[in-house]
């Protein structure tokens, strides 16, 4: 993506979250990766743990693919993903990103009724726009 489409791009998405309006997006892809996260320091021990923690650690990167080309990523955090997990996500391929919270004044004001118990099942998806 080019520095004008990429401008363009976020000029629409914002003039939608103002307006209330959706972009007519769709969710087309959710790409579930594991990786190693890795902590700045050494983490040892403490009082409730059975063993060190070392330097690193598992978690997973979430990719998020919309149908203009939008990519989003995101960490998925300390939790390991299950079957429910990958069920939730199942039910956001072909979403509208937009329909997916309530909006007043270009402000997210709640949670869908439609994705609601999705959301609040799994609060670490917050994503950051790639180009």
């Amino acid at each position: 993506m080019n520095r004008r489409r990429f401008f363009l791009s976020a000029l629409g998405a914002s003039a939608a979250i103002r307006t209330g309006r959706p972009a007519g997006n769709r969710i087309t892809q959710i790409a579930v990766a594991p990786i190693e996260g890795r902590f700045h320091k050494f983490v040892t021990i403490n009082a409730y743990d059975k063993v060190p923690k070392s330097h690193t650690y598992p978690n997973h990167l979430l990719r998020i693919a919309t149908s203009d080309g939008t990519e989003g990523i995101g960490v998925m955090g300390y939790g390991l993903p299950n079957d429910d997990f990958y069920r939730a996500l199942k039910t956001l391929v072909g979403a509208d990103p937009m329909s997916l919270y309530r909006m007043e004044a270009g402000r997210i004001t709640g949670r869908s009724p439609a994705y609601s118990t999705v959301l609040r099942s799994y609060r670490f998806w917050t994503a950051h726009s790639l180009t």
